[in-house]
């Protein structure tokens, strides 16, 4: 399982509730029978709205994931849970596994996606930034 956050976000922040401090990925997914063994990941970026020093484009973002992942050397299938613009980031990421080589073994184990929040027809606030 892989979280990605999304614009703003953390890659632990987002998941973690605010007054409990509960890291629901860590302290509940695996309490379920079916996910006790499942390896769970943040994957994270800068998602700063104001004061980015990065330069990095999306699809320089979904290649660093699928470079993160691939390292793993991981059968194990592969399931996405996104928020917002990390929605976007894991639908390139699974179009570039699908179309580079190097990355295809990863395309052939996604199994499922997750997506709250993920604006996949744009955004009302798109315009904000020009």
């Amino acid at each position: 399982i892989v979280a990605i956050h999304g614009l703003g976000g953390h890659m632990y922040d987002t998941w973690t509730d605010k007054k409990t401090k509960v890291l629901w990925l860590r302290d509940f997914l695996p309490q379920s029978d079916e996910l006790k063994n499942a390896r769970i990941y943040t994957f994270g970026y800068d998602a700063k709205i104001v004061g980015s020093r990065s330069i990095a484009t999306l699809r320089h973002i979904a290649q660093s994931l699928n470079s993160s992942l691939i390292h793993e050397e991981n059968d194990k299938p592969l399931i996405f849970i996104c928020h917002s613009l990390g929605g976007i980031i894991a639908k390139i990421a699974i179009t570039l596994s699908k179309n580079n080589r190097e990355f295809q073994k990863l395309y052939h184990h996604i199994h499922g996606i997750m997506f709250f929040g993920t604006p996949h027809q744009g955004s009302d606030g798109a315009n904000l930034g020009t």
